[in-house]
């Protein structure tokens, strides 16, 4: 039984064999290796800077249709916004040295996080809802066909 599965699987074991042989583990191996080398030059071959500059053409493609569906004043608010945030750039400003600022921090104070208040003794008797409903079991019905009769 074990032989002829492995032999002629494509009669005995649905058109693929159980487990590899010797030889279907050295072939397994020599194409993970091929597949890697091709990976791996297909890695040099993409340098970062070409990574950065395809991701740069995307978001200035995103951005153009962006604002091609805003009103003209709309435009005017975020041309006076892009001016301001480059003004505060030139100037090197920080949120954290900026006392009006709500991530201002006062120097040597540390921020303290709240610590998660423990689940309520309840929390484990509650079950979580799925987000889709699971369909109902349906019975199973087993039964010995005997020439195209069903017996039950």
């Amino acid at each position: 039984m074990f032989m002829l599965r492995n032999r002629a699987p494509e009669r005995f074991a649905g058109g693929r064999p159980k487990a590899l042989n010797a030889i279907g583990r050295m072939e397994k191996k020599r194409l993970k290796a091929k597949w890697r080398r091709q990976w791996e030059k297909e890695q040099r071959r993409t340098s970062p800077a070409e990574v950065r500059a395809s991701i740069a053409r995307k978001v200035a493609v995103f951005r153009q249709q962006m604002e091609a569906q805003l009103s003209p004043r709309t435009l005017a608010a975020y041309a006076e916004f892009e001016r301001l945030r480059d003004e505060d750039i030139a100037r090197g400003y920080k949120a954290s040295d900026d006392p009006e600022h709500p991530l201002y921090a006062e120097r040597g104070e540390e921020v303290k996080e709240e610590p998660m208040p423990p689940p309520s003794p309840d929390a484990a008797d509650r079950e979580v809802e799925d987000s889709e409903p699971k369909p109902p079991k349906k019975a199973r019905w087993r039964s010995i066909k005997d020439e195209g009769e069903s017996l039950v």
